[in-house]
């Protein structure tokens, strides 16, 4: 030390001090730093990935039937009902071979209604929905009920009726036969 920090004691025990600072610094850097971080432990007992089953998804689709020899014939009916103030959509997805299907997603689109135009309008707007309480079973319907708000369809004021709107199958995944026999 120099001659000036011997004779003050605060001079000294400022430097003092910054040296314990460093060195624990440099010692947790060392120690804890270094550690790997411990993600959350979460248990799903019937899944593997981290993601539990799924409603809309059966795994063991494709091992039920056989794989479908063509194109899916889809019908989809689409039933509006605003009793509740809501705009409340059932869609009922049948398949006319009895196929089956994973994970359908039905796009739904309005025709025949009056749209408001500016900015963010768009009268040929559609809305995909994963019907995501249960998959396509081998001849049977699939029936799945949503709630659309306005902020979906912004050119609306009114949304008509059933007739209004149309549903599409547009996605699907696992198309299996019944096994032959």
């Amino acid at each position: 030390m120099d001659e000036q920090a011997k004779g003050n004691p605060a001079k000294v025990a400022l430097i003092v001090g910054l040296v314990v600072v460093a060195a624990a610094a440099a010692y947790f850097a060392t120690t804890q730093a270094s550690k790997p971080l411990e993600g959350p432990v979460v248990a799903h007992p019937d899944d593997t990935t981290g993601v539990g089953p799924q409603p809309f998804y059966n795994p063991d689709l494709p091992n039920l039937g056989v794989p479908a020899p063509g194109d899916p014939k889809f019908n989809v009916k689409v039933e509006l009902d605003k009793t509740k103030g809501r705009n409340q959509f059932q869609f009922t997805v049948t398949e006319e071979h009895g196929w089956a299907a994973n994970g359908v997603y039905v796009t739904i689109a309005h025709s025949g209604l009056q749209s408001k135009e500016g900015r963010g309008m768009d009268p040929n707007r559609t809305l995909e929905i994963l019907c995501n309480r249960m998959w396509l079973d081998f001849g049977s319907e699939l029936k799945h009920t949503t709630t659309v708000g306005a902020a979906e369809f912004l050119e609306l004021d009114d949304w008509g009726t059933s007739e209004n709107w149309t549903g599409t199958v547009t996605s699907y995944s696992d198309l299996t036969a019944p096994k032959p026999g």
